[in-house]
């Protein structure tokens, strides 16, 4: 059953432009969903909506079943994270993690066991009478989601908190931030526009693009199924490859033939059209090394290798038509060296040329 139910969501600025236009969205409860995709897709419009930060333009928000659309944000029994911290400097972080109890007007027992079953949660109980000035970016960040999770909200919003960190503290507080949901088991909205968060974290992705969802599901359902190029893109790195052909017949199974590449396709998984333009997607870590006479073999050279520790990048070409895929640094070939590659059957890609959209058929 929903516990957040977005209907017909519009948001419409002042100057006429639209960042959201009919938008539908059901969030579970407990569910822990991950808005993700470009700047400027709306993502963060739509969070501050559910939050009551940003007017609806038109369009209803149910949370628990309750109309919310004209609730004030201290009414819809949310808490939200934010990008910046938000701290008050002249507080200490005891008293930056209570604030908001105490505006509850919570007695001082009930108030200083929350603050600090919170604090034990996220390891800052050592800090309680340092000020934010006096903690690194990681340490605020904590501080910044235990006062949220004080308030044992029905809702928690996150608005890519882990963006102004580096990349060990944002891993190091991404696993926190799992840990914590499993913990807590509250309801979850979280926005990011970098893909490894989403698919750690989520239990269902949302990707949007241009104020529409392009595509959503389960972390696996978008990275093996994806319903667009753009999905395919966007989801993954190394980053998919992209290789445009044209779809021939030979006897009872259809070819994909393009610049430097000939490669039959199975015909169970796609549904294929005889002259047909079509672009293929495999991604870098399903391109596997072969010997010249291995059935699948496309040969092409060597343009440029990345050590990447315990894999290497190599990058390719076939035609006019650039590609890499990754192979164990000790099976690595040289810089120029002509190889032959073989595209993993079972984990192929096929969109139509001009509308991006997948040709996978869909069984059940």
């Amino acid at each position: 059953m929903e516990f957040i139910h977005i209907k017909d969501f519009r948001k419409i600025y002042d100057d006429n432009v639209a960042v959201l236009n009919n938008f539908n969205l059901d969030v579970r409860e407990n569910e822990f969903v991950v808005l993700l995709g470009p700047s400027g897709c709306g993502k963060s419009t739509l969070l501050r909506m559910i939050a009551g930060l940003e007017n609806i333009t038109a369009g209803d928000l149910y949370i628990a079943g309750k109309r919310v659309n004209d609730a004030r944000p201290r009414e819809r029994n949310i808490a939200m994270v934010f990008q910046n911290y938000a701290l008050y400097p002249h507080m200490n972080v005891y008293d930056n993690i209570a604030f908001g109890l105490r505006r509850m007007k919570m007695s001082e027992g009930e108030m200083q066991r929350r603050v600090e079953d919170a604090s034990g949660l996220l390891g800052i109980s050592e800090f309680h009478r340092k000020r934010p000035d006096q903690l690194s970016g990681g340490q605020q960040q904590r501080v910044a989601i235990a006062r949220a999770i004080v308030k044992t909200p029905q809702v928690f919003l996150f608005d890519e908190p882990l963006s102004n960190l580096d990349a060990k503290l944002r891993n190091s507080l991404r696993g926190e931030i799992k840990k914590l949901h499993i913990k807590l088991n509250t309801t979850t909205i979280y926005v990011t526009h970098d893909q490894l968060e989403a698919m750690t974290l989520a239990d269902r992705i949302v990707l949007m693009r241009n104020g529409k969802i392009e595509q959503a599901g389960t972390p696996d359902e978008i990275y093996n199924k994806p319903e667009s190029m753009f999905t395919a893109g966007f989801i993954g790195t190394p980053q998919i490859n992209f290789f445009p052909v044209e779809i021939q017949g030979e006897g009872n199974r259809p070819v994909a033939v393009g610049d430097g590449l000939r490669m039959p396709l199975p015909p169970e998984s796609f549904n294929l059209n005889i002259g047909q333009k079509v672009v293929i997607g495999i991604r870098p870590s399903h391109i596997e090394m072969v010997g010249r006479n291995d059935g699948g073999a496309v040969a092409t050279r060597v343009d440029m290798l990345e050590n990447m520790g315990e894999e290497t990048l190599v990058s390719f070409t076939l035609g006019s038509t650039p590609g890499v895929f990754l192979v164990l640094s000790d099976r690595a070939p040289n810089r120029s060296e002509e190889i032959f590659i073989r595209f993993m059957p079972n984990k192929l890609h096929v969109f139509v040329h001009d509308s991006s959209v997948s040709l996978r058929r869909k069984i059940g």
